[in-house]
């Protein structure tokens, strides 16, 4: 209720409610399962920006999530499929956070022991290959890295190397660190020497 269309609840409520509706929803048919996931995708059209952005992180760990009842593949294919047309097709400032929601539902899958999906992998890919502003490329970088994809190593090294800003650099190096791409330490320390 407090994250309802007519709620009347300040926005760092929602935002609260937004967060722990991320920790206890789960992919299955239960009856709750489904308000949870139904509540977070309006939340990410109607909330105030914050609460919008953390939808996309709690749709993640909920679809990360698998539950003790039926149809949990179904619930999976519902968050993976919306944060996946967020990502892709949603506003500007939306895709980022997208991005982050994907990393974790994909990291949370495969710290369960199940596939992640290589579809999700690639578009991460490919999202952080063709972002061109410093905040996307620092997000999609971290996704890439919370999704522990090593496919994503080239991509990585690549913008180290060619972005200029610092935070965004300093945000790859961190992803390089969580695919573990060891090889590639030569490279930042040659980036660390010459700043």
């Amino acid at each position: 209720e407090a994250i309802g269309k007519n709620s009347k609840e300040r926005d760092v409520v929602q935002q609260s409610c937004v967060l722990s509706l991320g920790i206890i929803g789960d992919t299955d048919k239960d009856k709750m399962d489904v308000e949870i996931r139904e509540a977070l995708k309006r939340i990410s059209d109607d909330g105030d920006l914050q609460s919008k952005n953390f939808a996309m992180v709690a749709l993640g760990q909920v679809g990360g999530r698998p539950g003790q009842g039926e149809g949990n593949e179904d619930g999976q294919k519902e968050c993976r499929n919306f944060l996946l047309t967020s990502l892709t097709k949603g506003k500007n400032h939306i895709k980022p956070w997208a991005g982050i929601g994907v990393g974790v539902m994909e990291r949370a899958l495969l710290d369960a022991g199940l596939t992640p999906s290589a579809t999700a992998k690639e578009t991460l890919r490919e999202t952080l290959k063709d972002a061109g502003s410093p905040e996307h490329v620092g997000a999609y970088a971290i996704a890439v890295g919370i999704s522990k994809d090593p496919e994503a190593k080239t991509i990585l090294a690549e913008k180290f190397e060619k972005t200029s800003e610092d935070g965004a650099r300093g945000h790859v190096a961190v992803a390089i660190g969580m695919i573990e791409a060891r090889d590639l330490i030569p490279t930042i320390q040659k980036v660390v020497k010459e700043s």
